[in-house]
């Protein structure tokens, strides 16, 4: 298992295929903190189209951290 901050999370956006905690519960509220911070950053998806693009965008992660860094 390998320990990442916020930021490094997110500037390893492109390579992680998955995040976990300690059990279930805390699971769902990591995902629930994860989304928000994703869709404060961007300002959140409008159409599904927007939201598709979203995947292919390779700045996204820097985007967040940007985010985070203010």
């Amino acid at each position: 298992m390998i320990y990442y901050s916020l930021l490094q999370l997110f500037q390893s956006w492109d390579s992680l295929t998955d995040v976990c905690a300690a059990n279930p519960p805390r699971q769902i509220a990591l995902y629930r903190f994860l989304i928000a911070i994703v869709h404060a950053a961007i300002r959140g998806p409008a159409t599904p189209t927007d939201y598709k693009e979203l995947w292919k965008n390779k700045q996204l992660g820097s985007h967040i951290c940007d985010y985070l860094n203010q």
